[in-house]
């Protein structure tokens, strides 16, 4: 038999809710067993459905419950008609026939349960096919919502432009990272026109500027229909594919009295991202970090764990001040933890993304120790060395052992009484 597609998504067995409804045509005295456990709301599937109401109006006005008896009724259902009409009744019969009444009736009461609770077995899950996750930034932005933090003034700004602008046009983030085209709204609420005019340019190093790349530099907050508006934008843009906000601050509802920090942090969040889930696009949320630092880069983003908890990605931009180089700590639930390391260019504001996070900070390291050998102009201990380079002396194994490394490189020389000093080219 051909089987009608459900009305609702979940979990259900067309095979077992055609038994059962067979089972009823060809004995309606299985109806009174299965009548107490279960009721039409809980078939998946809407025609069948229709079909158990009509049993159950028949069978309680006392006539009896048949293809024969519904065939009229159902010759002018439209959903039916695309299946046989009453041609299809006929075949529930037959597929009832051997049924167990009362096991079809239980096992479609546990699927409306299990639907209604949203549980699944693990078996199940294990069968099912997923599509891969939609990248707006692939490896670093994907669907859901991404929190990019770092402290002012380290252009994290300039990195949610650089995004955006890639994903409208279809052009590499980071210098060298190929995102698909599609629509992106870009809410920068810090902004004015005139900057965004001149960043816009030093992003585009001469591109053509995307037309789908949309932006407002004004918002209503998210409790004075600015959610609303953020729905009505991605319904008439079927294509989008990225949501910059700059900065949550600027968006997020007044704080509701009775509310505690984290649950308040959680809803800013949690309301944006559900918007998110619903869209299938990827929502990019600029933030900020501590004015402490933290040992793990989640715990330096400002608020409380409400923020990093209810966010999948979590993205921590960290650079020195007046250097040129940063690192792009990600981690998220679609992504895999990593460390980018990057270069931004000072008279544009463009980011450029480098070789990985360990081996730039061997880079930075191996021209540390290089400069503070030739500072000194004469040999020094791996242990002035360390103190040189800000290594604690007590653990210095790291500077050992690069120091290994760049002596095979022929970047230094070994001396005798174990000092080092830098090669001469």
């Amino acid at each position: 038999m051909t089987n009608p597609a459900p009305a609702s998504n979940g979990l259900y067995n067309p095979d077992t809710e055609q038994a059962l409804l067979g089972a009823i045509f060809c004995d309606n005295h299985a109806f009174d067993r299965v009548a107490q456990i279960i009721s039409p709301e809980d078939f998946a599937i809407g025609v069948h459905a229709r079909i158990f109401a009509a049993i159950t109006k028949a069978i309680k006005a006392g006539a009896p419950a048949n293809p024969f008896t519904l065939k009229a009724q159902f010759d002018r259902d439209g959903a039916l008609a695309e299946f046989g009409g009453s041609v299809y009744l006929m075949g529930l019969a037959d597929a009832g026939t051997f049924a167990d009444a009362e096991a079809c009736a239980r096992a479609i009461a546990d699927f409306a349960q299990r639907r209604a609770l949203s549980l699944t077995s693990a078996a199940e899950l294990v069968a099912r096919e997923f599509k891969e996750p939609k990248w707006a930034v692939p490896q670093v932005v994907a669907e859901g919502l991404t929190i990019l933090a770092g402290k002012p003034k380290t252009g994290k700004s300039w990195a949610a432009l650089d995004f955006a602008v890639a994903v409208a046009g279809g052009y590499e983030a980071l210098g060298n990272i190929v995102c698909q085209q599609g629509d992106v709204l870009l809410l920068a609420l810090e902004d004015n026109d005139r900057r965004l005019n001149q960043r816009l340019k030093a992003v585009l190093q001469g591109q053509p500027a995307p037309a789908a790349l949309q932006i407002a530099t004004r918002w209503r907050r998210a409790d004075e229909g600015g959610l609303h508006d953020l729905r009505a934008w991605l319904k008439a843009h079927p294509r989008a594919r990225l949501v910059v906000i700059d900065t949550l601050q600027l968006i997020r509802g007044q704080r509701a009295k009775n509310d505690g920090v984290y649950a308040d942090d959680y809803q800013a969040i949690g309301a944006l991202k559900t918007i998110a889930d619903e869209c299938s696009v990827a929502f990019l949320v600029v933030h900020h970090l501590r004015k402490e630092s933290a040992g793990d880069p989640l715990e330096s983003v400002s608020g409380t764990a409400g923020i990093t908890g209810s966010a999948d990605t979590i993205l921590v931009l960290k650079r020195e001040p007046k250097d040129a180089f940063a690192l792009l700590y990600v981690r998220g639930r679609d992504v895999l933890e990593a460390e980018i390391a990057m270069q931004c260019d000072d008279e544009t504001g463009k980011w450029l993304r480098l070789v990985g996070a360990d081996d730039f900070r061997r880079s930075k390291e191996r021209n540390a120790i290089i400069r503070a050998l030739l500072d000194m102009d004469e040999p020094m201990t791996p242990a002035e060395i360390s103190d040189a380079i800000g290594k604690p002396r007590a653990n210095n194994a790291s500077v050992r052992m690069l120091l290994r490394k760049m002596r095979q490189a022929g970047d230094v020389v070994r001396h005798a009484d174990g000092r080092y000093t830098a090669s001469q080219l």
